[in-house]
Parts: structure tokens; sequence; C-alpha cells
């Protein structure tokens, strides 16, 4: 992981987000599973239907997570308006690694 001092918590969050990012992709990699790494500012749900969209994506995975009380949450809105399958995953507690998912259907 670098090392970087910056003044914006944006930007730090941002560089945070890079690196776990491209380490899970470094792992993919070699198991031959074709990985883009993207970051878009906006509207998370829109950004990943709009990406989906321009890259005629056959399938979305996405994480599940812990609906929020103003409304659906990010999975539940990119499932609604896919234009392809989605796959949604759940997080398992498998001692402190919750990269592992659980298909839920």
């Amino acid at each position: 992981m670098r090392h970087v001092i910056v003044d914006d918590l944006h930007q730090a969050v941002a560089m945070v987000a890079i690196d776990a990012t491209e380490q899970i992709a470094q792992e993919l990699r070699p198991v031959a599973v074709p990985v883009d790494v993207l970051f878009k500012a906006g509207d998370v749900a829109e950004q990943i239907l709009q990406t989906a969209r321009e890259r005629d994506v056959d399938l979305i995975v996405i994480g599940r997570y812990a609906k929020i009380p103003t409304g659906l949450s990010i999975s539940e809105r990119v499932l609604a308006r896919a234009h392809c399958p989605v796959l949604m995953g759940a997080p398992l507690a498998i001692g402190r690694d919750t990269r592992a998912l659980r298909v839920v259907s």
C-alpha cells in the first residue's frame, strides 16, 4: 500500500479504494479472469448501470449490503434497472476476510 499525505478526504478514500481494487484484480488475473479497474465520480448505481451499458456487459456482479433507511440500496437499484443479469452476493464472515461471497437468490 502507498503512504501519501493528502489534504482531501475524498482523494484519500479514492487512493485506498484504488489500492484495494488493484490488489483484488491482481489476484484474479492469474486465473484468467479479465479485470478492468475503473473509478468514476457520481451516483454509484447510475455509474455502474451506465458503464455496464457502454461496455455491453453480459453480467453484473455486485455485493449485497444492508438497506439504507432513505430508500433502496445501491445493489437493489442496480438489480431493478440493469439491462443484463445481476449476480448479487453477500459477504461471508470467514475470520476477518470478507472478500469471499455467498451467492444469494
